[in-house]
């Protein structure tokens, strides 16, 4: 029976009842976490310690369970470690819900085998998104355990089978045959007997394979492989072919050959190739969605500088593209081979908007005021740089990202972007190559923006005059490769800034 690829790949594996369990004495903490699941259609249950999780266990699997950690009776961790280490809960995802991302407690829960983990407080949507892949990837492994298994089933069948076997004299020549030989190449006994074995060759097999399969019999006085042989109605089959040398008084008399058809067994085999690249791309696509759901929560925080300065309008766009356009461009210099490349580009395009993140914590009537800071006012102003730069790096702490992470990135822009390449910019008075890269590219493409734009407190420059500045700061407020990487691209610069020309 052939198997259908295209039946096997698209049954869903994660569309099964979706149930979730939710373990936590909490019962307002119950309550929210259950309104937020029902509303995304998930059928919730609820107890309030791990003792009561187990018993409940006992009749009912739920697809996922959210458990927290400091509960009376039995807690969290005492829960987590019963449960993996009873065989029939071990496939169950467990997501701790903790009071904080300390990094103890997190090494903890994960080794004690909990899927993942979530620090109150949190937001539904990246709650929702980690249960839903951890739900997908449950339901895609268990659909490929299924497969395997019924892999193994066939095997088995056919193992256990009538084999089809022929008996030949020492020259190849057919001697008797059984039904299951029949069966298999459509020759009844008569029409066999006296025939070479050679009715069941084909083009696919060489005369190296045959001259090694001969040699291995004379030493071994066996051999076993796969081949492809041809039935009476030239039907090409892929078989398991076994031949072992019949002896008498020490002597070769004849050979006993044992075929067993595996056409089924290599669709299968296809069949799961094509189902591990399925699941392959399955829990990519729900990799990528989580990321995309982290990239996006960063974004929205990055805005919120955008939200209290009106005036900045489409400026983070802005910002974003003139970055990754002089990253671009400095890829093609030899001095930049090797720093920069098609990740560092993507970073330092996701990362840029982090820039003014630390505008948050300056005071409205400094952040909003039309007229020129006083000393005072600006030396506030200046804090922006390490709130900001303080902020993700308390971020990319708690999330564990590795180092080249776009938060480190982030972190690196919003330290230094206010830092001048001749060392007299702030906060930290860092000189020349001593300012990071991501930075010293963030300086340019801030102050065109910020010079090019019309704002509360000025009017927008024309390009040619913003260009005369930018020339004339080069190796003062602005590195100089940076700055012919931007005269080589200025015309790149100017649609950029047509194309977010949104209404200030």
């Amino acid at each position: 029976m052939a198997i259908d690829i295209k039946e096997i790949c698209s049954k869903s594996a994660g569309d099964k009842e979706r149930h979730i369990l939710i373990v936590d004495d909490n019962s307002i903490i119950r309550t929210l976490l259950e309104n937020i699941l029902k509303m995304e259609g998930y059928i919730t249950s609820s107890v309030n310690n791990g003792k009561e999780a187990l018993d409940y266990l006992k009749d009912s699997q739920p697809n996922l369970i959210l458990m927290d950690i400091d509960m009376p009776v039995m807690d969290g961790y005492q829960t987590c470690e019963e449960m993996r280490s009873r065989k029939e809960y071990e496939t169950i995802p467990i997501i701790m819900v903790t009071a904080v991302g300390d990094k103890d407690i997190v090494k903890k829960v994960l080794s004690l085998g909990a899927n993942d983990y979530i620090a109150k407080p949190f937001e539904p949507e990246e709650l929702l998104s980690r249960i839903g892949a951890h739900i997908k990837v449950k339901g895609l492994i268990e659909e490929r355990e299924r497969l395997y298994t019924q892999a193994e089933l066939y095997f088995q069948s056919y193992k256990n089978s009538s084999d089809a076997i022929m008996i030949t004299d020492t020259k190849g020549n057919i001697v008797d045959i059984n039904q299951a030989f029949t069966h298999l190449y459509g020759y009844e006994r008569e029409e066999a007997l006296d025939k070479n074995v050679n009715i069941l060759k084909t083009s696919h097999t060489t005369p190296e394979f045959y001259k090694r399969m001969w040699m291995e019999i004379l030493n071994k006085g066996y051999f076993n492989g796969e081949v492809i042989n041809l039935t009476k109605d030239k039907k090409e089959i892929p078989v398991i072919l076994s031949i072992t040398a019949i002896k008498k008084d020490g002597n070769v008399i004849g050979y006993m050959g044992v075929t067993v058809d595996i056409t089924v067994r290599k669709q299968l085999e296809d069949a799961l190739k094509e189902y591990n690249r399925t699941l392959e791309q399955k829990v990519k696509e729900r990799t990528k969605e989580i990321e995309d759901t982290q990239d996006a929560t960063i974004i929205g925080l990055a805005k919120l500088a955008e939200y209290r300065d009106p005036d900045t309008g489409a400026h983070l766009e802005r910002i974003r593209n003139y970055c990754r356009l002089i990253a671009q461009e400095l890829a093609t210099r030899e001095k930049f081979k090797g720093i920069i490349d098609e990740k560092y580009i993507d970073l330092i395009y996701k990362s840029s908007p982090l820039h003014d993140i630390g505008k948050v914590g300056i005071p409205d009537n400094i952040l909003l005021k039309a007229d020129r800071l006083t000393p005072e006012e600006f030396e506030i102003m200046k804090r922006h740089a390490v709130i900001g730069g303080d902020a993700i790096t308390a971020a990319e702490n708690r999330l564990g990202t590795n180092k080249g992470s776009f938060l480190t990135m982030g972190k690196e822009i919003a330290y230094c972007h206010h830092e001048k390449f001749d060392g007299s910019g702030y906060p930290y008075g860092f000189k020349g190559d001593k300012i990071p890269l991501s930075a010293r590219i963030m300086a340019l493409a801030d102050v065109y923006d910020a010079l090019t734009n019309k704002r509360v407190y000025k009017e927008a420059w024309i390009h040619k005059d913003t260009r005369e500045i930018i020339i004339k700061n080069s190796g003062k407020h602005f590195d100089p490769d940076i700055v012919e990487a931007f005269l080589r691209m200025e015309g790149e610069f100017i649609k950029i800034k047509k194309h977010y020309q949104f209404e200030e």
